[in-house]
């Protein structure tokens, strides 16, 4: 994933934002906007896109810019995408374990059967998480 932020104007009635390529916007998920912190507009690009291209496309006054995944790192984990991810995480625990239940088998053995059987599917849920945040850009491999 190729990351952007851009500065989102108005300007007597005419608002100018980031421009994704025609290309990217009709591919699926070739193009998310994670954020949106006051007028500063966070952006996600699939990898096979040209930056070059991309910059060409923008409104001067959007001061739109390539940032790097460590300098994203922070806005991504704070993004509504990242939080839902982790709750369908949460509510697929829930669905098996309910927060008393899991209180109590933390309690217990970790060598024992239904210790096992439970810390697996918790890791099973974080994985497929895990693994969501990936496709999505909000988490490297």
């Amino acid at each position: 994933m190729k990351y952007y932020k851009s500065k989102l104007v108005e300007v007597e009635g005419e608002v100018s934002a980031f421009v994704a390529p025609d290309h990217i916007i009709n591919e699926n998920n070739g193009h998310l906007m994670y954020d949106r912190l006051g007028n500063i507009e966070y952006h996600g690009l699939s990898d096979d896109v040209d930056p070059e291209e991309v910059l060409a496309l923008q409104h001067e006054v959007c001061e739109v810019e390539e940032v790097s995944f460590a300098d994203m790192e922070e806005i991504l984990k704070g993004s509504r995408l990242y939080k839902e991810i982790n709750n369908q995480i949460e509510s697929r625990i829930r669905e098996k374990y309910s927060i008393g239940h899991e209180f109590s088998l933390l309690k217990l053995d970790p060598n024992s059967e239904e210790y096992i059987e439970y810390q697996s599917f918790v890791d099973q849920c974080r994985e497929e998480g895990r693994l969501q945040k990936i496709v999505l850009g909000l988490k490297l491999q």
